[in-house]
């Protein structure tokens, strides 16, 4: 494998959101993944491709009605 896995604080970088954002996405399933222990990685090419593909958002939107 020649390429690293971006860590929760790269990501958040690269989709220019919060880093509680970027991990929310991963947590839901929006953002492909893998967990190393509880530690969560984003592989690059599979980053790539998602966006390539338009991504996919959260589902209710932005305005999700917090957990009760």
């Amino acid at each position: 494998m020649s390429a690293e896995l971006l860590t929760i604080d790269e990501l958040s970088h690269i989709l220019k959101v919060s880093r509680q954002r970027a991990y929310e996405l991963c947590r839901t399933g929006v953002v492909p993944h893998v967990r190393l222990g509880r530690q969560i990685r984003v592989h690059p090419g599979q980053l790539q491709e998602w966006l390539a593909n338009g991504g996919r958002s959260l589902a209710g939107g932005w305005r999700r009605e917090p957990a009760a």
